[in-house]
């Protein structure tokens, strides 16, 4: 999925509540969280693979009297959940594109209906796209894998060279209390809750094992790469990113209303620079809206069909 992108859009949450120590102590947490649960799944998939996923092994494996009930609201929790990620990251790349157009166009103001109506129009692009060019779905995964992965470089290389050095006692330990909490241990616990579900929606592979060869055996072996390799990229960039952040008021307040952006565009003090970094970003997203399309629409087809 999006594990290293979404970091730098949600951020500004942490930033907001517990300051930089937030983001880094949730990136620490993050795959100390989440790889046992994975496994977990991994191990499930491998004796069961099929669309409906957790829903379906809730069903096998839940004590007699309670597995309709058990796998109807665990059903019922992966769909909205799948589909509500779906507008989450659509909004996402809608905001990244108004925050782009913001920072080359300084004249234009960010309404809320703007984002509103771009959400639903990726939305619907990549519903459009799993309908009528589905058969061309694993050529542009496999292109923007490259990308994925071509873009931890494309964003850290240009902060490493040109960004300034946040000390380390205060990007790691100096908890800061911006969001008016009660103190700044209540703040840094509410900042560390965005940046320890970044590696969420990595069972998307389940959702397509019934279309899958060898499903399972195949389906593990990608979970768990995808967990893996996404973890690594996650450090690196966020690690990175919140080193070599800036000013964090200036960040935080910024026309653009997107502080990654800014930090971009503070480092290299270039409009195009920053705009060609912050299109890989964009075009990642949408393409991961593109697959949640695709797992969505699986999962909850599995879920009607099943009784």
């Amino acid at each position: 999925m999006v594990a290293w992108e979404f970091c730098l859009l949600v951020s500004p949450f942490s930033l907001q509540d517990g300051g930089t120590p937030a983001v880094f102590w949730g990136l620490v947490i993050c795959p100390i969280a989440m790889i046992p649960m994975y496994c977990s799944l991994a191990e499930v998939a491998s004796m069961s693979p099929t669309a409906g996923g957790q829903y379906h092994w809730v069903s096998e494996l839940a004590p007699p009297r309670f597995q309709k009930g058990l796998s109807y609201s665990v059903g019922w929790l992966i769909a909205m959940g799948w589909q509500t990620f779906l507008c989450g990251v659509s909004y996402e790349a809608a905001s990244q594109i108004l925050g782009l157009t913001t920072l080359n166009f300084p004249t234009y103001n960010i309404q809320a209906w703007h984002e509103t109506l771009l959400t639903i129009g990726i939305v619907a692009f990549c519903t459009f796209f799993n309908i009528f060019l589905a058969v061309r779905l694993p050529l542009v995964e496999a292109l923007v894998l490259l990308l994925h992965v071509a873009g931890v470089f494309i964003v850290i290389i240009p902060l490493w060279v040109m960004a300034p050095r946040g000390n380390a006692y205060d990007t790691i330990i100096n908890f800061t209390n911006s969001g008016g909490w009660w103190n700044d241990g209540l703040a840094g616990t509410i900042g560390m809750v965005p940046t320890i579900g970044l590696l969420i929606g990595y069972d998307c592979s389940v959702h397509l094992s019934e279309e899958t060869e060898d499903a399972s055996w195949t389906i593990p072996q990608v979970l768990l790469a995808a967990v893996g390799s996404n973890t690594v990229m996650l450090l690196a960039v966020g690690i990175t990113y919140i080193f070599c952040l800036g000013d964090l008021d200036s960040v935080l307040n910024t026309s653009t209303y997107q502080p990654v952006i800014q930090v971009l565009f503070n480092t290299t003090q270039n409009h195009a620079g920053t705009t060609i970094i912050t299109l890989v970003i964009i075009i990642i997203l949408l393409s991961a809206c593109v697959g949640q399309v695709a797992t969505a629409s699986r999962q909850l087809w599995s879920f009607a069909r099943d009784r």
